[in-house]
């Protein structure tokens, strides 16, 4: 069974996998979801061994977006570390002025 986007599941019915072409997703009673799930993946590994133009997108788009994170992640830590510093100077500082040790 398909689903578009903003559908509710049915009861009892869990997602499989994305259809990219489409914009759907299919899904099927559980834990038959999980199953077939693994079935399709394992026929695209063994008898579809080349992608289609659009699973090619999706996984180089995929893995730029994963890098395009980490290097944003790291610049927020970086950032933030920085604060936590700028603070712990200004609580010296503070100190300072009112004379404590």
């Amino acid at each position: 069974m398909k689903i578009k986007e903003g559908e509710k599941l049915r009861v009892g019915y869990g997602w499989a996998w994305d259809n990219w072409e489409s914009l759907t997703s299919t899904i099927y009673p559980v834990p038959f979801n999980i199953l077939l799930r693994k079935l399709r993946n394992l026929w695209f590994k063994l008898v579809r061994q080349e992608q289609t133009q659009c699973q090619e997108a999706f996984s180089a788009g995929l893995e730029r977006g994963k890098k395009a994170t980490d290097y944003v992640m790291k610049q927020e830590i970086k950032r933030l570390e920085e604060e936590i510093k700028e603070w712990e100077n200004f609580g010296d500082k503070i100190k300072k002025i009112w004379g404590q040790p």
